[in-house]
């Protein structure tokens, strides 16, 4: 989207007069207003700000068929986010939503909205959800700039392809999900903004996976998730022992802050407070056992993230952590 700023800045003072400087200005407007029939209007009146000479609506639908532009107008015009989505409110609190797995559905739970509960007993380190990413996107990417050349359905351009790739029943789900940002109307974006998560720790990308977006947070999570970059796919494991009809819950920030510092960066990226067991706790043994964490952590991996050559080198750090803290 910057290549195409700059674009449109290069002919603000020195107007387009070759066909090929004037096919660059269009192809930056085709995404910009993601053109459609009803558009042309629009790019044509602005063309004119770029061009030497005015062009009409007329000349810029006939340009616009040239191989110039052309695959530029057909990603566009793909997808559309008008999704006729039944109701599943009722669906969902019968278990109709149940994991490929058996390990669980997906259900209300009070004051929560939908969440996912154990549909039988599981043990430490149980394989509970496989989730294949719906949508990706570079998280280096900012929200703003990636949704400025979004057409009137919402669907930014990056994301036209793997929209229409989708089917009816997965853009529901996505649909369906939950919009902390969007205070009257939920949107595509603010419901990414709200479930996409890294695709692994080292991955410059951002993934929104359905079935893996309905578990909810909590700051002592029973649940751990994890990136596998084989597969492509995220996957949720159980990361202590769970009875069936529990809810599954997993972590969305980090877990070793204090509960203030938890509950500020909660509230500011999700718009609620949390009220888990460690947040309710009455004293502050949590968070001192939480600061304990971090500060062997920091011995263990002074830079942040431990990536040691062979597994003795991780083993002496954590020993030597262990000793210096009186843990013997």
């Amino acid at each position: 989207m910057s290549d195409d700023v700059s674009t449109l800045s290069r002919f603000l003072n020195s107007k387009a007069r070759t066909s090929e400087e004037i096919d660059e200005v269009l192809v930056c407007l085709v995404k910009k207003h993601a053109a459609s029939e009803e558009k042309w209007t629009e790019v044509a009146a602005e063309l004119a700000a770029y061009v030497e000479e005015p062009k009409t609506k007329q000349w810029c639908k006939n340009r616009a068929k040239k191989d110039a532009v052309k695959n530029q107008l057909e990603v566009a015009q793909e997808g559309s986010l008008k999704v006729d989505c039944p109701d599943r409110a009722s669906a969902s609190t019968q278990g109709c939503w149940r994991s490929k797995l058996g390990s669980f559905e997906i259900v209300s739970i009070d004051g929560k909205g939908l969440g996912v509960q154990a549909t039988r007993d599981l043990k430490a380190g149980d394989l509970i959800s496989e989730d294949v990413p719906a949508l990706s996107w570079s998280k280096e990417l900012d929200m703003e700039l990636l949704f400025a050349g979004s057409d009137e359905s919402g669907i930014p351009l990056a994301l036209k392809r793997q929209w229409a790739g989708l089917s009816e029943d997965v853009k529901c789900q996505i649909m369906e999900l939950h919009d902390c940002h969007g205070k009257s109307k939920k949107s595509l974006r603010g419901i990414m903004s709200t479930n996409g998560v890294t695709q692994g720790a080292n991955s410059s990308s951002s993934v929104l996976c359905p079935v893996f977006s309905r578990f909810n947070h909590s700051c002592s999570p029973n649940c751990q998730h994890a990136w596998d970059d084989k597969a492509g796919m995220e996957r949720v494991f159980a990361c202590t022992d769970i009875g069936a009809g529990e809810e599954l819950s997993t972590s969305y920030i980090e877990m070793r802050q204090d509960r203030k510092s938890r509950q500020h960066e909660l509230s500011m990226k999700y718009k609620f407070d949390c009220a888990c067991t460690a947040c309710s706790a009455p004293d502050a043994s949590s968070d001192r056992r939480r600061n304990k964490m971090q500060n062997l952590d920091a011995k263990i991996c002074p830079g942040g993230r431990c990536e040691p050559k062979s597994g003795g080198e991780s083993s002496a750090r954590t020993s030597g952590a262990l000793r210096s803290g009186g843990h013997t």
